[in-house]
């Protein structure tokens, strides 16, 4: 959404009012990132970010996350959501789920500190495409809509059901419409018509879901093999943003480096980052994590000019004694301190 209305700013008044008027349920954060391969500072970064950006632009708390299609959920993801101020979460993908529960159903999701979140996968789907994965399907994208969408007006599920609309080929057409206008004229159990995905959310009875603890991180497929560079340089980004908020700190320099995580949290989108992407894709992505890695180095230098002396204390230490590290000589040291080297 924010891409969009910086390409097209005149569109944020309708934006804004469909969202006033509820007909525009806002989710998620910043992006969706690859969980398998993004650190937990940009995981909460992420979360934050997409909070204050909705808060700032549209005047309204955001409390679903989204995690739709993300690849690899990590155990700690329920109690960084529920920190960040996320009640519910459109999950990722979902490989190892327990096998004897209905993955189409909505669970609590339970993490290692005891917080939880409401997770609600979608009950059903419908598809405007004319074919299923590894299967030979004739039927045209209009037969596809038609025959999900009676499935869904006739499904044996008890109680609301969100469904989750799917194509890759068009945005929404104005056949869905007339469609769903069929469909509900039929012998049926239900209707079919648009709702919120918050009003879903919150007519949920979370006393009586199942409740799962864990992590939902699948193999490492072949996509992770590929652009090795994206994830190199990722990590390269990581590492030297952190040194330099480091620096920062210890020479009580202010280092200003939140475009350069902005610019880590596009990048860490999870198709981008798992690198099965074409050579556009991958520029794109290489000159994101780039600057940021630019910007962190720059940062650091103007920190190292304000460098003098400069201590750094462990008070975890083994036998009670401070380990101290500095670029001055030894005679600078309190008499009985060890002094930890890096080479000479």
């Amino acid at each position: 959404l924010r891409p969009y209305l910086v390409k097209h700013p005149d569109a944020l008044p309708e934006f804004q009012a469909a969202v006033r008027e509820k007909r525009l349920t806002l989710t998620g954060g910043f992006t969706i990132p690859d969980l398998n391969l993004c650190s937990g500072e940009l995981l909460v970064r992420n979360l934050q970010d997409g909070k204050r950006w909705y808060r700032e632009t549209f005047g309204t708390e955001v409390t679903i996350g989204c995690m739709d299609d993300a690849f690899g959920m990590c155990g700690q993801l329920p109690q960084v959501l529920a920190k960040s101020g996320y009640s519910f979460l459109l999950p990722g993908r979902r490989p190892n789920f327990p096998a004897e529960l209905d993955g189409n159903i909505a669970f609590l999701w339970r993490g290692p500190d005891g917080s939880t979140v409401t997770v609600t996968p979608p009950n059903a789907f419908v598809s405007q495409v004319g074919y299923e994965i590894n299967l030979p399907v004739t039927q045209m994208d209009s037969e596809r809509l038609y025959e999900t969408l009676l499935e869904v007006r006739n499904s044996s599920f008890s109680g609301d059901m969100f469904v989750q609309y799917f194509t890759e080929t068009h945005p929404l057409s104005e056949e869905m419409f007339w469609q769903i206008d069929a469909v509900n004229r039929t012998g049926g159990k239900r209707n079919v018509t648009f709702g919120s995905i918050l009003d879903y959310c919150r007519s949920l009875e979370t006393a009586g879901l199942p409740e799962i603890s864990g992590e939902f991180n699948p193999i490492f497929t072949g996509c992770y093999t590929t652009r090795i560079q994206v994830k190199q340089k990722m990590r390269r980004g990581e590492n030297l943003l952190f040194a330099a908020e480091m620096l920062g700190t210890g020479t009580n320099c202010s280092v200003r480096l939140d475009d350069a995580w902005t610019n880590l949290e596009l990048a860490s989108f999870h198709d981008s980052l798992c690198g099965c992407h074409h050579d556009n894709v991958y520029e794109e992505m290489s000159g994101l994590m780039d600057r940021a890695a630019d910007k962190a180095e720059k940062e650091m230098h103007k920190a190292e000019k304000t460098l003098g002396s400069f201590t750094v204390f462990n008070p975890d230490s083994t036998g009670g004694l401070s380990i101290a590290e500095t670029p001055c000589d030894e005679k600078s040291l309190p008499e009985g301190v060890r002094l930890q080297k890096d080479g000479d």
